[in-house]
This record gives structure tokens, C-alpha cells and sequence, in this order.
């Protein structure tokens, strides 16, 4: 693997972790106070 390949990997994983992008709440957990918890980190 070339150095600018696994830079754009990385980038990638952080961005995925940093901006995450869940329109449908697929990950979203309901609390009891109406509030929501993502849980694609956990």
C-alpha cells in the first residue's frame, strides 16, 4: 500500500467517525426525555 493511499484512508475513517451521516436515525437510541443517542460509535 502507497503512503497517499493509506492517507486517504485515514482521512476517511476520521471523517466517518468525526461527521456521521444518519438520516433514517437507523442508529439513533430513544431515550425517555425525547432526546436520542448515537450508537454507531459504541
Amino acid at each position: 500500500m502507497q503512503r497517499q493511499e493509506i492517507e486517504q484512508r485515514l482521512e476517511l475513517l476520521i471523517d466517518n467517525r468525526v461527521n456521521l451521516k444518519d438520516p433514517d436515525e437507523k442508529w439513533a437510541i430513544p431515550l425517555a426525555n425525547d432526546r436520542k443517542i448515537d450508537n454507531k460509535k459504541l
